[in-house]
């Protein structure tokens, strides 16, 4: 998950942000894509199945006996497609973001699978260099 700092040191306030990993065997993480373009995200932990649709058991804390998800390695999001290919997931839009798309996805544990989800966040300003 990433977390926002905001800190004043003297006069000035300062934020920062913060990606904190679960050390559970599934984590999150944050990635820009240009539109069209795919993009590959590591993934933490053993992945092993892919959906659109949250599981039934708790993100980042729950543990199920048999993986949700079936190993499903793609799934159709609202705005793209996810495919997972080892640790790595790649996305690739199909339209303009409007909304918030989100992948989850399932990671072998010791003891089971963990779940954690990925949100891809539409922009509000795209700036382009030359």
């Amino acid at each position: 998950m990433t977390l926002k700092l905001t800190y004043t040191l003297g006069n000035k306030t300062y934020e920062s942000y913060v990606t904190v990993t679960v050390k559970a065997g599934v984590g999150k993480s944050n990635a820009v894509l240009d539109f069209g373009l795919p993009v590959d995200i590591e993934l933490t932990g053993n992945a092993s199945g892919v959906s659109a649709t949250a599981p039934k058991t708790a993100l980042d804390t729950g543990v199920s006996s048999s993986d949700e998800f079936g190993g499903a390695k793609s799934a159709k999001t609202a705005s793209g497609t996810a495919r997972l290919t080892g640790n790595t997931l790649t996305y690739t839009p199909e339209k303009i973001l409007d909304s918030k798309d989100n992948i989850y996805y399932s990671a072998a544990v010791d003891n089971g699978y963990r779940y954690a989800n990925i949100s891809i966040i539409p922009a509000t300003s795209v700036y382009y260099e030359d």
